[in-house]
């Protein structure tokens, strides 16, 4: 939080994990959920040779409220990675939804996480001026055992059998 004292009167704001502050008018709560909303992220299945031929994704953007404008674009390490398309232009009515596909590719074998590109918005709606970003982050899938019950703590081991235990 940034908290800026002048004289009796202050202000309070909530900085985000990018250093972006909340909108001046909203309150503490509400800048909380509004850092909470804007700092997700975009996440991708890990494979490096899929990385390297380049990984198709979607982002989809909805808006409840008023009619949204703007443009959205990537921050990135050009020479980690290269996506494409590196911006679009937004124009999304309320109550709608607009999807946006994208390709993320792998220019060397290895990335730190603050070279990991991420999606900036800088939108308006409703008269107001909104900026916030999606992290890309990648997912390692793993299996897990599932039992509809659990196995009995009897001593036998039957029921047991399907369990990576």
């Amino acid at each position: 939080m940034k908290v800026k004292v002048s004289g009796e009167a202050f202000d309070v704001r909530v900085v985000t994990d990018r250093g972006e502050l909340t909108d001046a008018e909203a309150d503490v709560m509400g800048g909380l959920l509004f850092a909470a909303r804007n700092v997700s992220r975009i996440g991708i299945k890990r494979g490096f040779e899929a990385l390297k031929k380049g990984v198709e994704f979607s982002v989809s953007i909805e808006n409840p409220t008023e009619t949204l404008t703007g443009r959205a674009g990537w921050l990135f390490d050009a020479s980690v990675f290269a996506v494409e398309p590196q911006e679009v232009s937004l124009q999304i009515p309320e109550g709608r939804s607009q999807e946006q596909k994208f390709t993320l590719k792998a220019l060397t074998d290895s990335a730190s996480l603050q070279s990991l590109p991420r999606l900036e918005f800088n939108v308006i709606a409703g008269g107001r001026r909104h900026r916030f970003h999606r992290e890309v982050r990648f997912l390692e899938e793993l299996r897990t055992p599932h039992q509809r019950a659990a196995p009995v703590l009897d001593g036998q081991l039957a029921e047991w059998g399907a369990c990576l235990c």
